[in-house]
């Protein structure tokens, strides 16, 4: 009796830690309750940047003033909330929380260009405040920073309307 107890603890144990390893992979770590997630990398003075090298051959050149997305075809206009479009200079990581709080998180290569909607305020993470420029409802947002600069978060915009 006592070893059929101890090998169904075990079990469970068991059980327990391949759900927490398995359910690590699909979400983020501000979305577990209960569990400690990593942060974000850190620049730290001194050490190599955290973005990876640039290509050799130099970014394409960014316009003076940035010109917004046409919209997909058959994709209904937004009436009311927020665009947010990065434009990257350098590759970038970079994590967009949404309002329903959906996030997407991905190393965008240089020269590449990604558009998020949002109903309410944006919440960014960026690896590489230097290499990456955002626009706003069609409106350039000053440089976040320098190049391998860590901005862990970053409310677009910062006042609702």
């Amino acid at each position: 009796m006592l070893v059929s107890f101890i090998l169904l603890v075990v079990l469970g144990v068991a059980l327990f830690a391949l759900t927490l390893v398995l359910q690590s992979g699909r979400e983020a770590p501000e979305d577990r309750r209960g569990a400690r997630g990593t942060a974000p990398p850190v620049a730290v003075p001194g050490a190599p940047p955290l973005a990876p090298p640039a290509p050799t051959s130099p970014p394409p050149a960014m316009p003076a003033t940035p010109q917004p997305l046409p919209a997909a075809p058959g994709t209904p206009p937004r009436q009311s909330g927020y665009r947010l479009v990065a434009r990257t200079i350098e590759p970038t990581w970079i994590r967009v929380r949404m309002e329903d709080g959906r996030v997407v998180e991905e190393t965008i290569p240089a020269g590449q260009v990604r558009e998020w909607f949002s109903p309410v305020p944006f919440t960014l993470t960026v690896g590489n405040a230097g290499g990456i420029a955002l626009e706003l409802n069609g409106r350039a947002l000053p440089p976040l920073g320098a190049s391998g600069v860590v901005i862990p978060r970053l409310v677009v915009p910062t006042e609702s309307p």
